[in-house]
């Protein structure tokens, strides 16, 4: 009797913790769907009513929103780029290049590669170009491998 409760029981529970994940979810789906959705329904109207008052404005709004974005995109890489001479300078300051040097490069290089849309072969020949201006350094990827 008493492992016919316990396996009673685990039933159970287990079958009411399944019920309630299951009614969570669509407790939380269909208020943050119907809110995206509205979100979007209010977007468009307001869209198409800017555009019916104004719409050489809303082109001009919208030109200008892109030219920000690209703007913020050349801000991001450059400053990529400076942090990268800054690294190479910290390690010329302190006469030796480390571990914590090389990972910093890598990571400018990664985010170049998958963020700024760089060519692989571009990312390794400026990183080349950082870390060889130190005189005695090596980069460590060849011209075959990059």
């Amino acid at each position: 009797m008493k492992s016919f409760l316990f396996e009673s029981t685990v039933r159970v529970t287990y079958f009411l913790v399944w019920a309630i994940e299951r009614v969570g979810a669509v407790v939380v789906f269909v208020p943050l769907w119907t809110t995206h959705k509205l979100k979007w329904l209010v977007a468009n109207i307001g869209h198409a009513i800017m555009m019916t008052l104004d719409g050489p404005r809303v082109d001009e709004v919208e030109e200008q929103a892109v030219m920000e974005s690209e703007a913020k995109a050349v801000n991001d890489e450059l400053s990529l780029l400076t942090t990268a001479g800054k690294i190479r300078d910290h390690a010329q300051e302190h006469g030796d290049w480390t571990d914590y040097h090389t990972e910093a490069l890598n990571q400018i290089g990664e985010a170049l590669l998958n963020e700024c849309g760089w060519e692989e072969n571009a990312v390794h020949q400026y990183l080349r170009q950082v870390v060889e201006s130190i005189e005695g350094l090596e980069y460590g990827v060849s011209d075959d491998e990059s």
